[in-house]
Formats: structure tokens, C-alpha cells, sequence
């Protein structure tokens, strides 16, 4: 037991196997990345775990090197102020929330968004108020929010802060134009653009929401640019936001012990992309790989009329399903796509990628396409495509208790999912990843979401919230 723990034991035995990695993070583990960041990933990161000594200065009230940094990474990115996160974006978006509203504020969402907006919230006393978005139900995927689609929301309501994606997790970008009907409304804009921090750096891709006029944009940074998990930035895109507002908040809910290795390797990236094209070349790369894919029988990329990030590359066969492909892929060729979804697998480039690791995947496909019209098709019954595997949110689930109230709601239990038809949900359920609630605390849980979460664990989905120890359990609220 005490040798089955070992975490380290883990990682060095997945290390060792020939893994190219098609998912974040965005270093790739590789050196294939701008000169300073190459430098904090072959460090010897013991002998760099400092705290606060004098001359590292101090994240939660910084006025040296750390000050320096920050400002660097405005210039960067082209924000007012920008500020370091070692909690990852979603201490930023929680952050951007709470500095915006408070108890009883309308924020307006949709039901797309990653579970760190549900979860500020909870923290804020925000009240959700919907706005609708539209799927592309053939792929299964959220398109990003359209004008047209929120148009009615404004017209009918004033929330204080409105919400969105750009890009979704499946690349898929936001209407520019809702950020300018947002303001004229009298809301700020919050853009979670965890996906979308590298947007600034080549023309091909979708614009960033900083230029646009987003108010607080928060960047994943470690997903696409290259530092190290858990880190990102919140940038402060206008003067609408005071940034004594969302220093308190960061203060509050961001560690006291920030690593430095995290921090230093935000500042390492900005100085890279300051210096190099490392953005370019991902994109470069990018263009091959779906190139090449459009020349291998029997796959193809998925490519939507709207604007989308093409690094996000949803790839699917016109024979077999997502399941099937990320199996092949990931135990025959080392190939570890970012999601197995029913109908496609998502691969991520990245500025850790080059043309040598994505022609690899290339080579990759046109072998498996070889093979599945000739050796493997009596294997592919268990991997049918289903379809189904997306929940498309038709009906809103009736919301009894606010996500707040739900939260700090004390009678609770758990029952069987299978008898939870017609309770209130008690915690967020989360298939995982991407992220994306599919109840909410405070919901009343319907039919359509229990026979979803069912069909979605008799398909191996990864749930967040249910309890799976014997049967399937999910918490409940008496009320």
C-alpha cells in the first residue's frame, strides 16, 4: 500500500512511456518552447523554491521584482494592469466576480461556462440570469455566444455583469460585438479566455477580447502559452473596474505562500513571447496537421461556419467514434488526445508543439486509416459512435435555491441517482473534463439530466459530485 501511493512513482512510470502528449499543458513537458521558459523547465526546482526573502518581493503587496513582472505582462498582452494567479484562472474569474458583484446582483451567464463562474457565484451572492447559445448538434459541441442570441436578454433585463467564453473548450469564439451591446447596457464583461490567451500573437487567429473591450479577461496561460499548471493572469481591459476592487479579492482567496517557480515561469513566457514567434510556429503547425488530415482517407477536421481557434483540433472518422480513436491512439501509437468525446477526440497544439511532433500524429492517422479498412474493423463494435453525449440544456433545469443559498444549505443527504428524479440537488455535478456543470446547486433534478448521467457513467465519463464507491449516489438537498 505504502509503494501504491507514491505519486512521484506515478509520474516518473508515465514518464517513461513513449507519450506524445496532445493535450494541455502547453509546455508539453518538451524545450521546445522560447529560451527563458526553456530554462525554469530544466530547473532544478528545489534550489529555486524560495518565499518571501528580501529582494523577491511579495505577490499580495508587491513593489519590486514581482511589480516589474506584472507591469511586463500588461505591456504584453496590451491590459491597464495585469495581475500574476498561482491558483489558476479560476481564482481569477471567482476574483473578477466577487470585485463586480455582490448579494442579490444579476450576473448574466449561460450554461457553458467552466464551474469557477457557478462557484463565484456562490462567493459573490450573484443571482444567474440566463442567456441562451447554440450547439452544433451534429459535432455535439457549444458554439460560442452570439449577438443575436443575447440581444433579448439586454433588452429585457440590466444585469451588473455579463459572462462569456472566448473560445470555448472545443475552439469555438465569442461574438466581439456582445462586449459593446454589454456596455451600452450599462453591464461590465467578464471573458473567461482561459482557452484564448495566445489569440493576441498571430493574425489567424480569432481576436483577443482585451482588444475588444473586455473589462477583466482571464488568461490560462499554462494551456496554450507554455507556464507551468495552475498559473494564468487576470488582465483589467478598461477603467470600469477599480483594481484596488480585484487586488482585495485576490488577496483573499489566493495562497500566502505563492511558489516562485510558478510565478517566474508566467514572467519567462512573457518574455519569450516579447522576443519570439513561438505563436506563430504552434499555428504554423497547427495548419499542417489539419492539412494532413484532410489528405488521410476516412478522418476529417471539424471546421465550424463561426470564427474558431484552429490549434484546437476536433478530428473525427467517418467510420468510428471518439472512444475508439483515443483508445487506438493513446495505447498503439503514444498519442494522448485532450478529450475523448462520442463522435471525435480534441487534440491541442501548442507552442510546445513543432512540425515534428504533429507530423508524428500525422503519421500516426494515415497508418490507423490504413488499418481500419483493412485489419481492425471486427474490434470497433464496443466503440461505436453514440450519440447523446452532450446535454444541450433545451430546458433549463428550475432553479429552487440560489447556488449560494443551496451552498450553505445544511440538511442534506445522499441517494441512489436513480431515485434523485424530482429533488433538489445539493452539490455541482461536473462531467470533467471539460468542466461544464450540468446541475447546479439549488436545481431541481429532472428526468432527462438523470437518464444523461446514467448513460454518461455506463460510458466511462469521469462525473464530479457523484459519489461512485457502490451505486452511483448523488447529494440532495431537504427542502
Amino acid at each position: 500500500m505504502y509503494r501504491e501511493s507514491s505519486l512521484l512513482d506515478k509520474l516518473m512510470e508515465i514518464k517513461k512511456k513513449d507519450h506524445l502528449p496532445m493535450h494541455i499543458p502547453g509546455h508539453k513537458r518538451s524545450f521546445n518552447v522560447g529560451q527563458r521558459l526553456s530554462q525554469v523547465l530544466q530547473c532544478r526546482i528545489g534550489e529555486l523554491d524560495f518565499t518571501e526573502i528580501p529582494g523577491l518581493d511579495d505577490l499580495h503587496s508587491p513593489s519590486g521584482i514581482i511589480d516589474k513582472a506584472q507591469k511586463f505582462a500588461a505591456q504584453c498582452f496590451g491590459a491597464k494592469a495585469s495581475f500574476f494567479l498561482v491558483n489558476g484562472c479560476t481564482v481569477g474569474i471567482q476574483s473578477a466576480i466577487m470585485a463586480l458583484c455582490g448579494e442579490g446582483d444579476e450576473a448574466a451567464v449561460s450554461r457553458n461556462l467552466h464551474r469557477s463562474i457557478f462557484e463565484g457565484l456562490v462567493l459573490s451572492g450573484a443571482k444567474p440570469l440566463y442567456y441562451p447559445i447554440s450547439y452544433d448538434k451534429e459535432m455535439g459541441i457549444p458554439l460560442g455566444p452570439r449577438l443575436e442570441k443575447v440581444q433579448k436578454l439586454f433588452k429585457d433585463n440590466s444585469p451588473k455583469v455579463f459572462l462569456m467564453v472566448h473560445p470555448t473548450y472545443y475552439g469555438t469564439a465569442a461574438d466581439m460585438g456582445i462586449i459593446e451591446e454589454a456596455h451600452r447596457s450599462g453591464a461590465a464583461v467578464i471573458v473567461d479566455e482561459a482557452h484564448g490567451s495566445h489569440f493576441k500573437f498571430d493574425p489567424r487567429l480569432p481576436p483577443s477580447s482585451l482588444e475588444a473591450g473586455g473589462d477583466i479577461v482571464v488568461h490560462g496561460t499554462h494551456k496554450t502559452l507554455g507556464s507551468l499548471t495552475q498559473t494564468g493572469l487576470l488582465h483589467l481591459g478598461s477603467g470600469r473596474v477599480k483594481p484596488e476592487d480585484v487586488k482585495r479579492f485576490l488577496s483573499l482567496l489566493q495562497t500566502t505562500s505563492p511558489s516562485y517557480i510558478l510565478m517566474a515561469s508566467i514572467n519567462a513566457m512573457c518574455l519569450d513571447l516579447a522576443d519570439g514567434d513561438l505563436v506563430k510556429k504552434a499555428v504554423d503547425a497547427a495548419l499542417f496537421l489539419r492539412e494532413e488530415i484532410g489528405k488521410t482517407p476516412g478522418f476529417y477536421c471539424y471546421e465550424p461556419k463561426e470564427l474558431y481557434d484552429p490549434t484546437k483540433i476536433i478530428l473525427g472518422h467517418q467510420d468510428v467514434g471518439g472512444r475508439f480513436l483515443g483508445h487506438i491512439l493513446r495505447e498503439e501509437y503514444g498519442i494522448y488526445p485532450e478529450l475523448e468525446g462520442e463522435s471525435f477526440v480534441l487534440l491541442m497544439v501548442s507552442v510546445g508543439d513543432s512540425l515534428k511532433t504533429v507530423k508524428k500524429t500525422a503519421e500516426a492517422l494515415r497508418d490507423l486509416s490504413t488499418r481500419l479498412r483493412q485489419e481492425i474493423k471486427e474490434s470497433i463494435n464496443s466503440y461505436k459512435i453514440k450519440k447523446g453525449s452532450v446535454y444541450y440544456f433545451d430546458e433549463l433545469p428550475q432553479m429552487i435555491l440560489t447556488p449560494r443559498e443551496a451552498y450553505f444549505y445544511r440538511r442534506r443527504r445522499k441517494i441512489p441517482l436513480s431515485q434523485s428524479c424530482g429533488e433538489v440537488c445539493g452539490e455541482m455535478i461536473v462531467p470533467y473534463p471539460p468542466g461544464i456543470p450540468i446541475l447546479l446547486p439549488g436545481e431541481r433534478i429532472s428526468e432527462s439530466i438523470v437518464e444523461y448521467l446514467s448513460v454518461s457513467i455506463n460510458e466511462g465519463c469521469h462525473i464530479q459530485g457523484l459519489d461512485m464507491v457502490k451505486v452511483p449516489e448523488i447529494e440532495i438537498l431537504e427542502c
